[in-house]
């Protein structure tokens, strides 16, 4: 609830489209009914509040890109050095030093970020501290591609 009510516009917005219905209904049905209609009015909103914030999140989290490219890029520019699987077993592996990274260690890959990642990709591996090994993607893809 504490994230819903936070979203001050959007809760505004509810209320504000809210308003003129809840004051015709007191107006019709007197002002003993102001009690209960406005419990109502409130509960709608925050159902209606609930309902547009999970929407939104959920948007909001889909999976951006084309999946299918992505493989095909991985497989063409990743996999000499990180491997079919990404596990950094690559041909071009062992003459590296560090190795890649196997980035299907779970461990390891839920500590980054998405801003990491795509940083690394884009500028190189020095950009984030770690292999200048890692070369930077940013001149041969696009932000959408990475």
């Amino acid at each position: 609830i504490e994230l819903i009510l936070s979203k001050q516009p959007l809760r505004d917005d509810v209320c504000n489209k809210a308003k003129p219905f809840y004051k015709r209904v007191v107006k019709q049905k007197g002002g003993g009914a102001g009690k209960m209609l406005k419990k109502m009015y409130i509960e709608a909103g925050l159902v209606t509040v609930l309902s547009l914030s999970v929407s939104s999140l959920a948007n909001a989290s889909a999976p951006k890109g084309d999946p299918a490219k992505g493989k095909a890029l991985f497989a063409e520019k990743c996999t000499p050095c990180h491997g079919h699987e990404g596990k950094g077993n690559g041909p071009a592996a062992g003459a590296l030093n560090p190795k890649p990274r196997n980035l299907t260690d779970a461990n390891y890959v839920s500590t980054l970020t998405d801003e990491h990642i795509f940083k690394v990709i884009k500028e190189d591996g020095v950009s984030v501290g770690k292999s200048p090994a890692m070369p930077a993607w940013g001149g041969v893809l696009s932000d959408d591609d990475i």
